[in-house]
């Protein structure tokens, strides 16, 4: 699959074992790299959606994880174990958190077919900006 498949053309991306499909209408524009603690020991390549351009279809197998900040909810299927995708209950502005905005981030790797290369990668500084 190209970088920017036909928008009438959902982009699916599963999990390891399929007990997870997550859709989005349309290809990303680009890619985050972060290298926060989480981020970094998750393994992930992100992209960003509001909530309301992704439908995530999962099985019993689906298990979250947030930490004490309780900022996000972090999904990976208890089966397979592959990280798939976290709500995030704001969007990060330069001025802050706007949390009239939330989003969903998806695992890019997860995409099959996607050509990830084909993408630009913003690299995040969690690690040192948080």
């Amino acid at each position: 699959m190209q970088a920017n498949p036909t928008a009438a053309t959902p982009l699916v991306a599963t999990c390891h074992c399929g007990g997870t499909r997550i859709e989005v209408a349309v290809p990303p524009p680009e890619l985050t790299a972060c290298n926060c603690s989480f981020c970094s020991k998750r393994g992930g390549l992100w992209t960003y959606y509001p909530r309301d351009q992704v439908v995530v279809h999962a099985t019993l197998h689906r298990a979250s994880y947030s930490s004490d900040r309780m900022q996000h909810v972090h999904y990976h299927c208890a089966r397979c174990g592959c990280s798939t995708h976290s709500d995030l209950l704001c969007s990060w502005t330069e001025d802050g958190p706007d949390f009239s905005q939330p989003r969903v981030c998806v695992n890019a790797r997860l995409f099959d077919g996607l050509d990830l290369s084909a993408l630009p990668v913003v690299e995040l500084d969690g690690r040192n900006e948080w």
